[in-house]
């Protein structure tokens, strides 16, 4: 059973990403944008009866400040249930100004926002609400590009372990937190030069991309290596990938390999454990009737190697809703190190939010489409097994219905 993602999905998470490569620019439709006239603020986005309009600014960040980005081509863009493309485009003024008058129209689900385009590299607003956007949520930060000399800088990392379960193998969920410090977007020096990299335990099977910022289709596996090829902005990324590993393969050895400025392990077992690396154990984690041992450090140096402990015991059936849940604790450790980074991590020019809210309707779709994967790179379920999956992403998609019509996120 495989998840076809929709085209507005995939524009939610590149706006969620905050860059994409670019491509050509479409026209806008005959007639130009419509005049604007009064309307009231709408929290789920401009109605289909409004006439609207977005100032804004498109920036380049420098080491000396931002700066304004003239003659530069910007395109006013529209996403929603019933249909999706260009809206309008234009070139900024020689300040970097835009201005972009229109008429929203169709599905009062469908949602407005407006990209720049800069070496190559497509950035976006957020998306527009309300009769009249400016200032912030309409500016445009652009960057330039680099493929050496710009160092990523793992700020947390997570390595979630599972109950053994009956076919005596665990699942391991990895959460990492990376920032790009500097004022320039990492691209790849070619189409086969990944952005960043991480490793994975030669045993590892069924490895895939999980929650967070970066999209599966912008990684791929090999080498014992996950490679993550989408461009990196300045700024801190959230990103995760899963893959099961027998029982046979612990105790496991993970050298660190790059400096960490906070590491966190779970293990769903009383009797793990865990060490090296300054790993020290702190009150355990406890979710969905599930409780996780749990270890931590700071500031861990490059050379440091961590050893997992998983002595064999009595297997534990991994129910779908477990899949579901350890989901929810890997991301929401995830987002809780990146709210206590706020203060360190370097974030200007349009700043993209920490933590994904739970109801947030792109995240909420990559629940469905993680439960999906995950259930489809498992073992033929059993009757009830798959009942209770249906259950669980009833519960799922009904909590995205209630979030679309609730107008829950920005995107």
């Amino acid at each position: 059973m495989r998840v076809r993602r929709d085209v507005a999905i995939t524009v939610m998470s590149c706006i969620a990403a905050g860059v994409v490569p670019a491509q050509r620019p479409s026209a806008p439709p005959a007639g130009g944008a419509l005049p604007v006239g009064s309307g009231t603020e709408n929290p789920h986005g401009p109605s289909s009866s409004g006439l609207r309009v977005v100032e804004g600014r498109v920036e380049r960040l420098t080491r000396r400040g931002a700066v304004g980005v003239g003659g530069i081509m910007v395109m006013l863009h529209r996403v929603g249930p019933d249909r999706q493309g260009p809206v309008d485009s234009l070139r900024t003024s020689g300040r970097g100004d835009y201005r972009f008058r229109y008429r929203a129209s169709g599905n009062d689900r469908a949602i407005y926002f407006v990209s720049a385009s800069w070496a190559g590299i497509a950035y976006f607003t957020p998306p527009l609400k309300g009769a009249r956007v400016s200032g912030d949520p309409a500016r445009i930060t652009v960057y330039d590009t680099a493929s050496i000399g710009v160092p990523l800088h793992v700020r947390g990392r997570h390595v979630i372990v599972s109950a053994i379960d009956i076919g005596d193998v665990r699942t391991v969920i990895e959460v990492f937190e990376v920032a790009n410090d500097s004022t320039r977007t990492v691209v790849g020096r070619d189409s086969t030069a990944p952005t960043w990299t991480a490793a994975f335990p030669g045993e590892a099977r069924g490895v895939a991309m999980g929650q967070g910022e970066v999209s599966a289709d912008a990684a791929a596996v090999g080498a014992g290596r996950l490679r993550h090829f989408a461009p990196f902005a300045p700024g801190l990324k959230q990103f995760s990938f899963s893959y099961t590993l027998p029982q046979r393969a612990f105790p496991l050895t993970i050298p660190v390999g790059e400096p960490i400025t906070v590491l966190e392990v779970l293990i769903e077992d009383p009797h793990g454990s865990v060490g090296g690396a300054g790993l020290r154990e702190v009150n355990p984690v406890a979710d969905a009737g599930r409780t996780f041992k749990r270890f931590l450090a700071q500031e861990v140096p490059a050379s440091a190697v961590m050893t997992i402990g998983a002595p064999v015991s009595r297997s534990v059936s991994r129910s779908v809703a477990w899949l579901a849940s350890v989901y929810g604790i890997a991301i929401g450790v995830g987002a809780a190190l990146l709210t206590g980074l706020a203060g360190a991590a370097w974030r200007r020019g349009g700043g993209r939010r920490s933590a994904t809210p739970a109801n947030d309707p792109a995240q909420l779709a990559r629940e469905i489409a993680d439960l999906d994967a995950a259930v489809e790179r498992g073992p033929p379920a059993s009757a009830d097994e798959r009942a209770e999956y249906e259950r669980v992403r009833a519960g799922l998609k009904e909590r995205l219905t209630r979030s679309l019509a609730r107008g829950d996120s920005d995107a």
